[in-house]
């Protein structure tokens, strides 16, 4: 399978050596890899469950698959975070009609959660799916897109 990921609008297929390709060119040009700033972003990665959807710009939780057939799932070191997240924003966000925001999550994970109907916090949490050690963080390796811009965020802020 091919890296995908959103640029205006639609889905761009690449694969792993255009990356590779790509990802050479911007290091020797001195110039940054992509920012992951449009919901959607969808890319391939060396990880445990390889599909990772990126959350909306300057978003926190990303989430990951196995195969594109299998359920979204979360890294376990999220939970608590997310628990916070719901507490915090429990009011706005039931006001709004989701207990989730795409600006914090990925897309996909939101609009699931929508059609699900879920609007109680611990309800949520116990549909969620998680397992522990899918993250980057917790596997030691940067993600494909930056966080931000170089204008907005130190080189470490901009990769993590």
């Amino acid at each position: 399978m091919g890296r995908s990921h959103c640029a205006s609008g639609s889905f761009v297929i690449m694969r792993d050596d255009e990356l590779q390709t790509m990802s050479k060119t911007y290091n020797s040009s001195n110039q940054e890899k992509p920012i992951g700033e449009q919901d959607g972003v969808i890319s391939e990665e060396r990880l445990t469950y390889p599909i990772v959807y990126y959350p909306g710009f300057y978003g926190t939780f990303f989430a990951f698959r196995q195969t594109q057939e299998s359920p979204l799932t979360l890294c376990s070191c999220f939970r608590v975070a997310i628990e916070n997240y719901l507490s915090i924003t429990l009011d706005y966000r039931i006001s709004r009609g989701c207990l989730l925001d795409s600006r914090a999550f990925p897309i996909a994970l939101v609009e699931d959660i929508m059609k699900q109907g879920i609007l109680d916090p611990k309800e949520l949490i116990r549909s969620l799916s998680f397992h522990h050690k899918l993250c980057h963080e917790c596997n030691g390796i940067t993600p494909t897109y930056r966080y931000c811009h170089h204008f907005y965020g130190s080189g470490f802020a901009q990769n993590y």
